[in-house]
């Protein structure tokens, strides 16, 4: 290895921190790549020799100097390529590189520093050699040696700050995992600074992925990592890996205890020393079952300055939930085949890492949610439908607890909790949809008894309403409002007794223990839903899944989608009938005492969902197409069953303006009517879901106490309160982060206070500068960065104007055609499809 290469690699990681990344995994080789080098047996300073020789990377270098230094005259073009950032062995690369500028000349020659002139072949082959030379042994055509990591100042800048495409595939061969580690973490280092530059493409096989993953994850960009561990472990290859753990691991040995252990841990990752300490065994038996762990890929191996470490893999997290499966399955309670008792690895990690708050009775408390928090569920929900929001939400201390919030204005319950699997998330529901202040203010047993009826009868009438609503615990005796609900309240104390008796193991059969829950839960809550439908009370559910994207594998999903598709069906109706007992009941004896709706021919027989489900987490709308198809036939329909249909739609509610402007409405409650249509608009434009558009709102009602005279700047103030992730979080980091630097220093910055401002470096300014355009952030007549409105001291925002009719951009620059809100709402309409089950509907909301 030479000096230069090894003082480049004691920068390892020094200026990448913050860096953003270009750079994809595959197994195959991509068509549109201009060069792919393979990575055998070379050095570093010998793989960017080869990548700078090529003729692709040759033109961009050229291209690169035009697009930069053309309109300047040659005087000023060292000053030119400095201020641009390239300023590698210190001006003396943008010195010779400047010659590049010349190909498209007619001059001859050019003068040189000792008088002699250079005729133009020469002086541009003398700027491609030394490109070349950076980290090679010995010295280079100026006279001295070269670090390789200059060319992080020099050719990639140069590349970087012209905006120039390149793109590069690297192969990882056989021959380089057998390279000298120190050797391989240099190379890596260069493939970090590439992967800032240009797009760079890593072509290796499953099995070389996991070479790479396994050694070299501190390495390379977290995101190089994070794509091996996915593509690893696709195909039939994860199953063998699966089978062959199973085979050799029983389930009560030392080896998954430490499993267990690490999925316990938010980080997955445990020391030796604390594995020592937490098992009565010796080190070198410890060690063995590290090894046996390391050996079938259920672990990986870390080296780190303070010791030794095994983290969980993707394979060891795969493997404890099929041990979880094998644990906890259980019949479905209506006698169908389906996975309601799963619990998976990552929800067994939860319940070890969670605090739970609870209550005198040792129950887990129900909290209240704020504000914001129900506009936002509410908003996200379309009529008697399902709609998913694609925003990122942090998980709760304890994934258990439920939430709740009724607005009395517009009689709404809205009840919210997490998903783990189907029987936590539905106890959670039905301790929330029967918690003890819910019946005191929006179900009082007087409520009931005046307004529960199906064609006028009584709450008496026990018989009638069993078989028409499918209400449980409505017994023959049963003759007030009052008594109803103390058997509920037993129900629903039950149902959490038999779940505190699952935590401490207090049954003799697990399987049916779990499912007894289920059961249990699916009708008390079904009933409840039905008994709120019957009083008049609109209801919306919160399906909340944090680090979906992460941790919902196919059969997570599927889960997901089956399970949902079940609560939807008991949970819906046709008039005053239960949909389910109509449709799909599948005993006998039930569907025998079931009354019978009349079918009217001429009209549509169809009946809907009651209420709405609003399903949250970030990637969620991923399941929209699978929804409507299994809400489609989520069981064998009856041979009895009426001549009925179930219409539930299904939506992606993330980027439509309907769902931000009910959010906005919702939040402001009494003040909505005073805040102009133009700043809704504008809040729309500037976040990215209703959850975004209720915070600003609800923080703008109690910052300011008269909307209709709000300003711009306060408007700004609001919208920037979000943080600068979720401004604009579609578009990439830069971006967002410029606009909410803008938005809480602005609204006219330079270049240079917008970078500082925004935590940017300048060249990423430069390589946005299209899109910061075309959003209207970048005036074109200075070089400032400018807000989409102005801000003027004593004039509010103008509400003459129909809000139907104005851009953002035209808020801003009327003479400006380039329309904001028309890009993001065309972007929204092409990732939107309204998926409707059995019957499709369109959102008329």
């Amino acid at each position: 290895m030479s000096d230069t290469e090894s003082e480049s690699a004691n920068t390892l990681d020094s200026d990448n921190q913050f860096a953003e990344f270009n750079v994809s995994v595959t197994t195959s080789t991509p068509e549109d790549t201009d060069y792919i080098v393979t990575l055998q047996a070379q050095s570093p300073s010998e793989i960017w020799s080869e990548i700078a020789t090529t003729t692709t990377f040759r033109l961009n270098l050229v291209k690169a100097v035009f697009d930069l230094i053309s309109g300047d005259p040659p005087s000023q073009w060292n000053r030119t390529l400095h201020d641009h950032g390239i300023t590698a062995l210190n001006g003396a690369y943008a010195d010779v590189v400047r010659s590049l500028a010349y190909i498209a000349s007619n001059q001859s020659d050019i003068p040189a520093d000792d008088g002699r002139p250079l005729t133009v072949p020469e002086k541009i082959n003398h700027a491609f050699t030394l490109t070349t030379q950076f980290g090679s042994p010995g010295n280079s055509v100026l006279g001295w040696s070269l670090r390789l990591d200059e060319i992080k100042h020099g050719p990639l800048a140069l590349i970087d700050a012209a905006s120039v495409t390149q793109s590069l595939g690297v192969r990882i061969g056989d021959q380089f995992k057998d390279q000298r580690a120190d050797h391989r973490r240099e190379i890596c280092q260069l493939l970090t600074w590439l992967a800032e530059t240009v797009n760079l493409t890593i072509i290796a096989s499953p099995q070389n992925q996991a070479w790479l993953r396994d050694h070299h994850q501190q390495h390379l960009p977290e995101c190089v990592s994070e794509q091996c561990s996915i593509r690893v472990h696709e195909g039939s290859r994860f199953e063998e890996l699966i089978a062959e753990a199973h085979a050799q691991l029983k389930p009560a040995s030392r080896e998954v205890r430490i499993l267990r252990e690490l999925a316990t841990h938010q980080s997955q990752t445990v020391s030796y020393s604390t594995l020592y300490e937490s098992h009565d065994v010796s080190p070198s038996r410890m060690r063995q079952c590290f090894n046996t762990l390391a050996d079938l890929d259920l672990v990986r191996k870390i080296q780190r300055q303070n010791g030794h470490h095994i983290k969980l893999t993707a394979l060891g997290e795969a493997y404890l939930e099929q041990l979880s499966d094998q644990d906890s399955d259980a019949d479905q309670p209506t006698g169908h085949s389906s996975d309601h008792s799963r619990v998976s690895a990552r929800e067994e990690k939860d319940n070890h890492r969670a605090q739970p708050r609870t209550n005198e009775t040792g129950k887990v408390a129900a909290t209240r949610l704020d504000r914001h928090e129900f506009s936002a569920i509410v908003a996200g929900a379309p009529q008697q439908g399902i709609g998913l929001v694609d925003h990122p939400i942090d998980r709760k201390d304890d994934g258990r607890e439920p939430s709740w919030y009724y607005d009395a204005a517009t009689d709404r319950l809205v009840v919210s909790a997490e998903w783990h699997n189907p029987m936590q998330y539905l106890v959670a529901i039905t301790h929330a949809l029967s918690h003890s202040q819910i019946w005191t203010t929006v179900l009082p047993p007087s409520r009931l008894e005046e307004t529960v009826s199906l064609d006028n009868l009584a709450i008496s009438d026990t018989a009638l309403l069993r078989d028409a609503r499918c209400l449980g615990y409505l017994s023959d005796a049963t003759e007030t409002g009052e008594q109803f609900l103390a058997a509920l309240g037993d129900a629903r104390d039950e149902l959490l007794a038999m779940t505190k008796n699952l935590h401490h193991g207090n049954y003799d059969d697990r399987n049916q223990h779990r499912a007894a829950i289920l059961r249990n839960a699916l009708g008390l809550t079904g009933t409840i839903v039905h008994l709120l439908d019957l009083v008049g009370i609109n209801l919306t559910r919160e399906i909340r899944l944090p680090d979906f994207t992460r941790d919902y594998g196919p059969d997570r999903r599927e889960d997901v989608l089956t399970n949902l598709a079940m609560m939807a069906s008991i949970q819906s109706k046709y008039g005053a009938f239960a949909a389910f007992r109509q449709l799909y009941e599948p005993r006998e004896k039930k569907r025998q005492t079931a009354l019978t709706p009349a079918i009217d021919e001429t009209d549509d027989p169809v009946g809907e969902l009651i209420g709405g489900f609003t399903i949250v987490g970030d990637g969620v709308t991923e399941l929209q197409s699978s929804l409507a198809t299994d809400f489609q036939t989520p069981y064998t329909v009856h041979d009895e069953a009426p001549e009925i249909a179930i219409q539930i739609p299904v939506h992606n509610r993330t980027r439509m303006r309907s769902a931000s402007e009910t959010a906005i409405r919702q939040a402001l409650s009494e003040q909505e009517s005073s805040l102009q249509p133009l700043c809704k608009l504008l809040i729309h434009a500037y976040t990215g879901t209703p959850y975004d558009a209720a915070r600003v709102a609800q923080y703008l009602s109690t910052a300011y106490q008269d909307l209709a005279d709000l300003t711009p700047t306060e408007l700004h103030t609001g919208i920037a309160t979000l943080g600068r992730n979720r401004i604009f979080p579609d578009e990439n980091p830069t971006i967002s982060s410029v606009t909410h630097a803008l938005l809480q220093t602005g609204p006219t910055l330079s270049q240079a206070d917008a970078a500082e401002a925004a935590d940017v470096k300048p060249r990423s300014l430069r390589r946005n500068e299209t899109r910061l355009s075309e959003l209207g952030l970048l005036n074109e007549t200075n070089p400032e960065w400018v807000l989409s409105i102005p801000l003027q001291a004593a004039t509010s925002i103008p509400s003459s104007q129909n809000q139907n009719d104005v851009t953002v951009n035209q808020i801003r620059n009327p003479t400006q055609h380039t329309q904001l809100m028309n890009l993001l709402e065309e972007k929204a309409r092409a990732q939107t499809t309204n998926a409707v089950s059995q019957v499709l509907l369109g959102d008329s909301n």
